[in-house]
């Protein structure tokens, strides 16, 4: 919430300084872009030192093309699903939002997520396009909180099924890896109950936020902002709708499905990785529930896309399954489709939204803006 409040007073300041905060915010995204590029150099770098390329290229070049194919619409399934998603919650909330505007949505959280540490700039990001199509913050903030909770809820009981399910697997690999997988799941469920506290607890929402909003009080530009008062204001407002849509328990519930579908898509990519390299001998089930482990238990680490950790991870965890001359092309397509694809799609989509001119909003549509959602105009 502090970041969502702070963008309000960015966002009233950039009239008067729009050049400078311009600047900064693309160097921070190029930063964060360099950043992400150089450690996926470096993750492939490490894994594949000492490997015959040649020999890898020609499995990848056997691989059957209609599982690729099928592992790359499954990226499609994913990115589509929490755009569905966004655009139901904001319909409940009575936000008209074309399929277009959501997957705009989607896109943005994935690109920024993957580029920048422990995935801490995709949800700012969506805040600020959202901002500026008519969505006041509070209701953006609470859109993004539900979709969260659901994919987190989806995740976090794939990876218990198969932490259970596949322990005689997962037993075989190196204890470090096991015990970092636990740790990284404890993390995960640990963040789910804060995130669920937050939206559906007011009075746990309302320690947490005033305190860090009374430490800020502080400083000088958060008096003259009064963000204490606006804090307060987004506070009420955020708990209001959240209690709103936590008694909409069809809603919930629909969101959990498409999750549900959203997150098997993404898992589903390993499977057709092993279909597409020839390794048949294991069920749907069992490589899903794996690689939701795997997505799980690496996720806490905090660099981008959690590049290296995941790669990482599949290495240990599908070891004890995959021909070890297979291993690396099974990562290769595998996190390529994935992860890498997904990276691609959903920057296609940002570089068609800036094109088109529906990221930067005009210079005469941005002043004013803030005192308008203030009066509750959409």
């Amino acid at each position: 919430m502090n970041g969502m409040l702070m963008l309000k007073a960015h966002m009233k300041k950039s009239d008067r300084e729009p050049v400078s905060k311009s600047q900064k915010t693309r160097r921070t995204i190029w930063k964060s872009g360099f950043l992400f590029l150089g450690l996926v150099a470096l993750t492939f770098y490490v894994i594949f030192k000492g490997s015959d390329m040649k020999e890898l290229l020609k499995i990848l070049e056997s691989s059957k093309l209609g599982f690729v194919l099928c592992g790359c619409a499954c990226v499609a399934v994913y990115l589509v699903c929490d755009a569905i998603n966004l655009r139901r919650i904001l319909a409940s909330l009575d936000y008209q939002v074309t399929m277009g505007q959501a997957l705009k949505y989607a896109g943005t959280g994935f690109f920024f997520s993957g580029i920048t540490p422990s995935s801490t700039g995709g949800q700012p990001m969506q805040i600020f396009y959202m901002f500026y199509d008519n969505v006041h913050i509070s209701h953006g903030s609470v859109t993004l909180m539900l979709d969260l909770i659901s994919y987190e809820v989806i995740t976090i009981a794939f990876a218990v099924t198969g932490l259970i399910a596949q322990h005689s697997i997962l037993f075989r690999a190196q204890i470090a890896m096991r015990s970092l997988i636990i740790a990284g799941m404890a993390v995960n469920i640990l963040l789910l109950l804060f995130l669920i506290a937050a939206l559906f607890a007011p009075i746990i929402s309302q320690k947490l936020v005033m305190g860090v909003v009374n430490k800020l009080m502080r400083f000088k530009w958060a008096k003259r902002f009064d963000i204490q008062k606006r804090a307060q204001e987004q506070l009420n407002e955020y708990q209001e709708t959240g209690k709103v849509i936590g008694q909409d328990a069809a809603l919930i519930a629909k969101v959990l499905i498409t999750s549900a579908v959203q997150v098997t898509g993404l898992y589903s990519t390993t499977f057709f990785a092993f279909r597409a390299l020839g390794i048949d001998e294991f069920s749907f089930f069992t490589i899903v529930t794996l690689q939701a482990v795997v997505s799980v238990g690496m996720s806490f680490i905090p660099l981008p896309g959690s590049v290296g950790a995941n790669e990482g991870g599949f290495l240990f965890v599908f070891s004890v399954i995959v021909p070890q001359a297979l291993l690396e092309p099974t990562l290769i397509l595998s996190r390529g489709i994935s992860f890498y694809l997904m990276m691609g799609a959903a920057g296609l989509i940002i570089a068609y939204n800036y094109f088109r001119g529906n990221l930067i909003p005009k210079k005469e549509d941005r002043r004013g803006f803030y005192e308008k959602q203030q009066a509750g105009e959409k």
